[in-house]
């Protein structure tokens, strides 16, 4: 179980927190100083992925959405203009990847929806093996010309570029 240590100056503020993380941290001590004997408060805790490895994640999906060309000749439906939409390729990558959940909608049918990847969604072992599926889906379907060591440079190259 991870420990969280707090660090607050002689005025009570909290070491390293933005300014919104320091009025959040105020208002959460005023809560605890305010609760009644025997009242209960319950904490949710949790604990942040490492950013890095989420950034290289993104790059990842960049690099494979820069690669991938949807081979149609057809730009346009009923008139309106159809282009590639990165949620909708992140969201598909995924679901090929086996990370979402099903439903029925209004009308009956089966829906498929990517999991969210959200901090508090998916921890960090949960996330690493999504980012090693997903990157076996895009070596198979869409870098198709790249090894996995190819692909791991060019995403560490992009994270020195930015």
């Amino acid at each position: 179980m991870p420990s969280l240590t707090i660090v607050k100056t002689s005025a009570g503020k909290m070491v390293g927190l933005s300014a919104g993380d320091q009025t959040a941290w105020l208002k959460f001590r005023e809560r605890l100083r305010a609760l009644e004997q025997g009242e209960m408060l319950r904490i949710e805790y949790i604990s942040p992925r490492n950013v890095q490895f989420h950034r290289k994640y993104f790059a990842l999906l960049n690099l494979a959405f820069d690669n991938w060309n949807p081979g149609r000749s057809h730009k346009t439906h009923r008139g309106m203009p159809v282009a590639k939409n990165f949620e909708r390729f992140r969201a598909d990558v995924q679901i090929l990847a086996g990370y979402y959940d099903q439903y029925f909608d209004l009308r009956g049918r089966m829906r498929t929806e990517s999991k969210s990847i959200a901090f508090g969604s998916m921890g960090s072992d949960e996330f690493e093996k999504l980012y090693a599926d997903v990157l076996t889906v895009l070596i198979e379907k869409v870098m198709t010309n790249y090894t996995r060591e190819d692909v791991d440079r060019v995403v560490n190259e992009l994270l020195d570029f930015a």
